[in-house]
């Protein structure tokens, strides 16, 4: 059989399929040269050569992205931050879905509902809760809404506008305890490309997080100042341990609250404490989780697995 044939025949190369098919295009060419008078009069002295001109651009033009992140499916909720003041026994046992068109997401299914207080919880989580993601050119628009029998209700929408890289450069949401004022939070990354701080800034109030990274760049701490005009009102202390040597799947999402610390990292954090201080330095807040991972047999973490 004819090189080139054989080649056809292993469709299952490891030189991707579209690099393949153009490889293919070019080996097969010569073979068939002497069909066609006027492409006999090219000065092709040589198929070797064009081979080898092939193979060169293929791997020069064809070479796999180092820097691709897997796509996640799904994850359970309590490996990410939601709000601890959640209700047990989740719907769906707490997983989250995410749908892709491409490479992009479209839609996160499943999320945390405000819930009588009486309960003793604020919220509890259901599969009705969804997120909707739409495109323009940088920008993201995240429609958050809940489905209630016939009904869709508002929740809320956010808007994240995103630099040539891929990272967050400005998110426009609602406060985190009053809906109904807007927070812009502006990203600033350091020249080796993790992140410093991210600033919000309202009329009277101004709340910094800076970030602080280890040398295998995984994410140590975070340290976030909250501050009036002229006077401190809290700090709040984050710490991230125990990581394993595992990637990181969570990179892929890292565009929802809920799952952008967990991704800033390399590796996988398996620890997590949080203190909240007032301005006279007393301790008002605590808070410490450790995180069980478990893994597939090439060793990634499965954050569906719980």
């Amino acid at each position: 059989m004819n090189p080139a044939m054989e080649l056809i025949a292993k469709e299952k190369s490891t030189i991707p399929y579209y690099c393949n098919k153009w490889l293919l295009g070019w080996l097969v060419l010569p073979s068939y040269i002497n069909e066609f008078p006027i492409i006999q009069k090219v000065k092709i002295t040589n198929e070797l050569l064009i081979i080898i001109l092939s193979l060169t651009l293929i791997l020069v033009g064809c070479k796999p992205d180092e820097d691709a992140k897997p796509l996640i499916s799904e994850y359970y909720y309590g490996y990410m931050d939601y709000d601890p003041s959640c209700a047990p026994n989740p719907e769906g046992n707490g997983i989250v879905e995410i749908k892709y068109s491409g490479s992009k997401i479209i839609k996160r299914e499943g999320g945390l509902i405000q819930t009588n207080p009486m309960t003793g919880y604020d919220y509890k989580f259901i599969k009705g809760v969804y997120d909707e993601i739409t495109y323009s050119d940088n920008l993201a628009l995240i429609k958050n809404r809940v489905a209630s029998g016939n009904d869709t209700l508002f929740i809320a929408d956010r808007e994240i506008l995103f630099d040539s890289q891929g990272r967050i450069l400005r998110k426009i949401q609602p406060n985190k305890k009053h809906y109904w004022n807007i927070d812009t939070l502006n990203y600033y990354y350091h020249s080796n490309g993790l992140l410093d701080k991210v600033q919000n800034i309202q009329e009277y109030i101004i709340e910094t997080s800076t970030f602080h990274f280890n040398n295998s760049n995984n994410l140590d701490s975070i340290v976030t100042i909250t501050s009036g005009e002229e006077e401190l009102i809290s700090q709040t202390k984050e710490y991230f341990g125990d990581f394993d040597n595992a990637p990181n799947p969570i990179k892929s999402i890292m565009m929802f609250n809920e799952t952008f610390n967990r991704s800033l990292s390399q590796n996988n954090y398996r620890y997590y404490s949080l203190k909240k201080y007032d301005s006279n330095d007393s301790l008002i807040e605590q808070l410490e989780k450790t995180f069980t991972l478990y893994y597939d047999d090439s060793g990634n973490p499965l954050f569906n697995k719980f």
